[in-house]
């Protein structure tokens, strides 16, 4: 309010009273009403438009143009106790605590609605403000409340008036305060003539009888009143008057208060009827003017002669030079005493009788207060202000030092003095409310009030003025020493200033807000402490201010839960499980405890206690879980956290795989494995299979096929958490109203323990059974089996992406077209080492199972890994290697029942046709065609030979693809499925073999082939078990022969003796060892040699000193324990061997002819002639025992291993240049450069011819 309007409410607060005194019979008359004599004339106290002339001590008359009074029983003209007054003002605070919060004012506010709001924030503390002064009223330091006047009403009823008039005002009816002596008896008494119309009395008689009073108490001390003049039964009046007396009567416990003191304990035997119910418009005129008349004609010229009279004496005392002179001596009187006269000064400052000076300059700085001249007051109230801190009566100096702020104001004085009077008044009703300085009795809380409202008036000035800023330090210390109810209402308006403040200071806002919500808290307040913490939370919230972010939502979780508001309560306790991570564990289980009991409670909410038939059970179950969806949407619970961003679908359309390696490589791995076997006009489904409507790009799923989809759950809390029931939420654009989604999807439910800080992957199943469109939209989960949760994924496409846009790769979509159900093929391969040593065999089962219903047929495999070939038939599967492999083993198949080879192909990237592989990417056919005819049957199965044969030492990644169509005609968009299988294999190395031709010496026809044996293995103990010679291109066959004898032999240093094959050549390579095989190698025909195998010239190594029964029977044995070199799996490998030669010696050549010096050759072999001269193939096999150790001879000379179990066989091959292809002279011509010969000038140069022989 601006400064006029405080001014105005001033004079509303500061007002005479005056008491009445009336007698039963009287009262009992203005109860037919419903009220007393006293609140039937408060309607008439506040008078306007009376231009009365006032003169007090000054020269100048001044008029005023309204006044008020107030009118109250005698009874109630006292100070009620601390405890009474502090709870009639804590009802006041809950009742408004009701209305605020049907109002809404406990709803969340953001800053521009508190920046922008218009009507006051709390109406309510303007009556409890108003509350509180009348708390303050009819106290011993001060005479504004002293009664002025007093009516004595008689009714015309009673036999002798007068003298019940005299005897009315007595000690019994008289207020405390004069009893006691601290307000003067010597009052204005006025004497009012009660006459009832509805009585038996004539109003002639009541006139007679007041004839009577005037000629004996005087004519202008008497009035007669007639009231209850109303006829006709109440409610028949055609004019419905309004309530005048709504607010303006005393509360029941005064009024119960009054009555009992008039001997009328049952108020209920009257009459009581509605407010004014018996009163006419007649009658009120008579009550208005009774009002004005009085207070015109008989209060204010009393009080302005009361004033005069004082001002006299004051003059007489205080005033002149040689009062001054005294007071300057120090003369003084002598000091009040101490005991029931007055206190000690700093227990209070003094009881001051009503006829001392002190007093009576009181009354009359007062009254003049009253009477609106505030210059007589203020200089009064200086004069007074030194007596009292002189005599050290501090409570009385305070109010006289609040009465000069006040003075001030009204005035428009200086407001630094103003400030100076309110401070120096806080301060010593401080001083008397502590003299120790600790703790508060009721009695200090007393003393405590009278400076809270010293503050209250100092900040409301600061107020009207604007100054939002200066005005909050008043309120603030003020609520330091006062009740945590009234410094709570205190600190709220504090906060309001601050807000209003220019600039405004939001941070001291919402801090000073806070402080009030605690300080409601701790007073049972809720309702007021919810709405304190609720309009603060759009000032702090998203702030990063985190420690009073969850120290709000907190405190309003379990406030608005203590008073039933669970579902509001979980609002406030959801925000922080997602924003405490910071906090330390004990805090954080407190609030997920918290919040988890709020939880149980909702969902128990409204469920009868006891047992329960199973349908309302389940109905109870019910309506526990709609209260917590209503109160808490899925959406909302934060634990734990899901990662949208790590999403990934697992599902099967034309592709599926093996096993998890599988998923890991690339698919430009799996693209070049699948080209060869994929038709480009079946090429799988493409965005363009996806809704033609919408062009919404979807996968394609089988009906009956699972689908997974991997989730990661983040706990970011230091507690751990139990998830269950975590499932998809999915939706089936097939499924008709009213069926339900079970009959379509077939959901898996997981459960989860997340520890500490723990962020775990999760595979989440569902299947579809019937086919549509299915649209995955959610993950849901119950959190530690209370609390439900719910993520919903991302459906729309990036942002910028246009529709039908490729934009989300298969891994992320969510929506699938499920197509009619196709076989399945699942495969495994038994047998598949984890380690593996360089350049062994070893064999595999393939085993294929159809897990679906339908029939497949067209059974392809396809591998880019040199180290991986498929069987040429089941047949292989007999036997373990390596006998398998031996000479014998292989039977003789139909050709109908074996597959084929073909060769790789590849996509040309810019025609999209199929055209044969290059040689330097996949140098060897790389399909495998099952046999013609083969058909896997639903939940059939098909176990097919795969052999490996590790390459380089190393990591050994194995490709395979399965390619196969469905039975039958397929009118889905899936034509053929694959199926990828990867694995990978740790190869050791093993042996190094160099073979190495040269002439013998003696016969041109001979040659001495020299092998040069290292084993690798830094552990491995390694046996050479045969050395075969292949056929060369040009049907020739070299025979091997051992050498009888390698003494003339040079030796390396470190190197082992050379043993002839025929002797000790079968003894163990050690470990990190070197050794050397000597044969004779002979140029013969086919077939010639014993222990050749059809195109191989195969020598077995056998130790020296077997012991073998005969010749030809050792001879029929080793030609048996040879591996068989015609073998499908050897000639297969020797082929990809070979063909991997051939390959890196072209790219050598193509090396070397960058960078080699150009020569004249003479006549001869071209040079892609020599590259294609003839090599001798060598094929070494070694062998070790099934655990790693290499076979040992038996001292019996029997062939044998030394260890349990079946031997594992490595292959090496080797190339060697043929002496028959080569000349025994090489000529080479050496002559200048072609390009340092120029046009203009020829350089003369002789050429040298050189001749180099061939040979050792």
């Amino acid at each position: 309010m601006r400064p006029p309007e405080l001014k105005n409410w001033l004079r509303g607060i500061y007002t005479p009273v005056v008491q009445v005194i009336p007698t039963t019979d009287a009262e009992a008359i203005c109860l037919k009403n419903g009220l007393t004599f006293a609140e039937t004339l408060r309607p008439f106290c506040n008078l306007r438009n009376l231009n009365v002339p006032i003169r007090t001590a000054g020269e100048h008359a001044y008029r005023l143009q309204d006044f008020k009074i107030r009118i109250l029983n005698a009874k109630n003209i006292e100070q009620h106790a601390v405890e009474v007054a502090e709870e009639q003002l804590t009802q006041i605070v809950s009742q408004a605590a009701e209305v605020a919060t049907d109002e809404g004012w406990s709803k969340e506010k953001q800053i521009g609605e508190l920046l922008n709001m218009r009507r006051d924030p709390t109406p309510w503390f303007t009556k409890y403000q108003s509350e509180f002064l009348n708390a303050l009223t009819f106290s011993d330091h001060e005479a504004f409340d002293h009664p002025v006047a007093c009516l004595l009403v008689v009714p015309s009823t009673d036999p002798d008036p007068v003298k019940t008039f005299l005897d009315l005002y007595s000690t019994h009816n008289v207020p405390t305060l004069i009893r006691e002596g601290i307000a003067d008896p010597q009052l204005l008494k006025h004497y009012v003539l009660l006459h009832d119309m509805q009585s038996d009395v004539t109003l002639e008689r009541a006139e007679q009888v007041f004839i009577e009073m005037k000629s004996t108490l005087g004519a202008g001390s008497c009035q007669l009143v007639a009231i209850n003049s109303r006829k006709e039964p109440e409610g028949d009046s055609e004019h419905v008057r309004p309530d005048l007396w709504g607010d303006l009567c005393d509360p029941a416990w005064q009024r119960a208060a009054h009555l009992s003191h008039l001997g009328i304990d049952s108020p209920e035997e009257l009459r009581m009827g509605k407010n004014g119910a018996q009163l006419t418009e007649d009658d009120l005129v008579t009550l208005d003017s009774l009002v004005k008349d009085f207070t015109i004609k008989v209060m204010l010229p009393y009080m302005e002669n009361r004033v005069v009279s004082l001002n006299q004496q004051v003059t007489d005392t205080r005033k002149g030079l040689k009062n001054q002179l005294k007071s300057f001596w120090g003369y003084r009187k002598e000091k009040p005493k101490s005991g029931p006269e007055g206190q000690d000064a700093l227990a209070g400052g003094g009881h001051y009788a009503y006829n001392s000076p002190e007093s009576q300059l009181r009354i009359l700085a007062d009254l003049a207060f009253l009477l609106r001249d505030y210059e007589l007051a203020l200089s009064h109230y200086r004069l007074l202000a030194a007596d009292y801190k002189a005599d050290k009566a501090w409570k009385r100096f305070a109010g006289v030092q609040e009465a000069m702020g006040l003075t001030l104001f009204m005035t428009d004085g200086a407001r630094r003095e103003m400030e100076i009077c309110f401070d120096s008044a806080f301060q010593s009703y401080s001083r008397c409310a502590s003299p120790n300085g600790v703790g508060q009795s009721p009695v200090d809380m007393g003393m405590a009030r009278y400076s809270t409202r010293s503050m209250l008036f100092l900040s409301s000035i600061f107020r009207s003025h604007g100054m939002f800023r200066d005005a909050t330090l008043p309120l603030m210390r003020a609520s330091y020493q006062e009740s945590p109810l009234r410094a709570a209402l205190l600190l709220e308006q504090s906060a309001y200033c601050y807000l209003h403040s220019q600039p405004q200071l939001l941070r001291k806002f919402g801090f000073h807000m806070v402080l009030a919500g605690q300080r409601y808290n701790s007073c049972h307040q809720r309702w007021h402490a919810i709405r304190a913490y609720t309009t603060v939370l759009g000032v702090y919230c998203s702030k990063g201010w985190a420690y009073i972010e969850e120290h709000l939502h907190f405190a309003l979780g379990r406030q608005v839960s203590f008073i039933g508001d669970l579902a509001g309560s979980v609002q406030y306790l959801v925000k922080l499980l997602g924003a405490c991570s910071h906090q330390p564990a004990a805090l954080q289980a407190t609030y997920l405890r918290e919040f988890l009991y709020v939880m149980q409670c909702l969902s128990e909410q409204g469920r009868p206690g006891g047992d329960m038939d199973p349908a309302a059970a389940a109905a109870a179950a019910a309506a526990g879980a709609a209260a917590v969806a209503a109160a808490l949407p899925a959406e909302d619970l934060p634990l734990p956290e899901v990662n949208l961003e790590r999403i990934h679908v697992h599902f099967h359309d034309h592709r599926s795989y093996a096993s998890p390696s599988a998923v890991q490589v690339g698919e430009e791995v799996w693209s070049q494995v699948e080209a060869p076997v994929v038709p480009v006009a079946q090429a799988g489904p493409t965005w363009m299979d996806g809704n033609k409507a919408t062009k919404e790009v979807t996968n394609t799923c089988v009906a009956g096929e699972e689908i997974g989809v991997d989730v990661e759950l983040c706990n970011r809390l230091q507690v751990q958490i139990e998830v269950s029931q975590v499932r998809l939420l999915c939706a089936h654009e097939g499924r008709a109203e009213g069926e339900p989604i079970s009959d379509y999807v077939e959901v898996q439910e997981e459960a989860i323990s997340l520890k500490p800080g723990e962020s775990s992957l999760l595979r989440l199943r569902l299947r579809p059974l019937r086919e549509g469109v299915l649209r995955i939209q959610a993950v849901q989960w119950v959190l530690c089996s209370v609390a439900p949760g719910c993520k919903r994924f991302r459906q729309d496409p990036p942002e910028g992406a246009r529709p039908g846009d490729r934009a989300t790769p298969p891994h992320k979509r969510l929506v699938f077209t499920v197509v009619p159900p196709l076989p399945r093929v699942e495969a495994k391969l038994e047998g598949l080492p984890s380690v593996m040593f360089e350049g062994e065999i070893h064999r595999c089962i393939l085993e294929l199972s159809n897990v679906a219903r339908p029939a497949l047929q067209n059974i392809k495999l396809s591998t880019t890994s040199p180290g991986l070939l498929c069987g040429h038939c089941p047949q292989e599967l007999k036997g373990a290697p390596p006998g398998c492999l031996e000479v014998g083993a292989q039977e003789e198949v139909p050709p109908e029942s074996c597959g084929s080879l073909e060769r790789a192909v590849v996509r040309d990237p810019y025609t999209g046709e199929i055209v044969p592989a290059a040689p330097t990417s996949v140098p060897f056919d790389s399909v495998f065609v099952f046999p013609p005819g083969t058909v896997l049957e639903g939940e059939a199965q098909l176990r097919w030979p795969v052999w490996i044969r590790s390459g380089a030492a190393g990591l050994l990644a194995l490709n395979l693809v399965v390619y196969y169509e469905p039975q039958g005609a397929c009118p889905g968009p899936i034509k053929y499925r694959v199926l990828r299988m990867g694995a990978q294999i740790q190869v050791n190395p093993s042996v190094r073999a160099e073979a190495q031709l040269s002439p013998c010496r003696g016969d041109l026809q001979r040659h001495l082939l020299n092998v040069h044996l290292q084993s690798l293995h830094p552990s491995q103990q390694f046996r050479v078990r045969q050395l075969s010679c292949l056929r060369s291109t040009r049907q020739e066959l070299w025979q091997l022969a051992p050498l009888s004898s390698p003494d003339t032999l040079e030796l390396a240093p470190g190197e082992q003796k050379p043993t002839p094959p025929g002797g000790a050549c079968g003894v163990p390579l050690t470990p990190s060892s070197q050794s050397r095989l000597l044969f004779h190698l002979t140029k013969g025909r086919e077939g010639a040699a014993a222990g050749a195998s059809g195109a191989a010239s195969s020598l077995h190594l056998e130790p020296a000193g077997s012991g073998r029964g005969g010749a030809e029977d050792a001879d029929e044995e080793a030609a048996a324990a040879m591996v068989d070199m015609d073998h499908w799996a050897v000639v297969q490998f020797l082929r990809r061997a070979k063909a991997q030669h051939l390959a890196d010696q072209a790219a050598k050549q193509r090396s070397n002819s960058l960078t080699r010096r150009p020569s004249i050759q003479a006549a001869g072999p071209s040079q892609e002639e020599r590259a294609d001269r003839e090599q001798v193939e060598l094929v070494l096999v070694w062998e070790v025992g099934a655990d790693g150790s290499a076979g040992v001879a038996s001292p019996g000379g029997e062939r044998a291993l030394s260890v349990a179990g079946p031997a594992r066989m490595g292959v090496h091959f080797m190339h060697s240049n043929s002496l028959n292809a080569e000349a025994p002279l090489r000529c080479v011509l050496e002559g200048p450069s072609p390009h340092r010969c120029a046009a203009a000038c020829w350089e003369a140069r002789a050429p040298t011819l050189r001749l180099r022989a061939r040979g050792l």
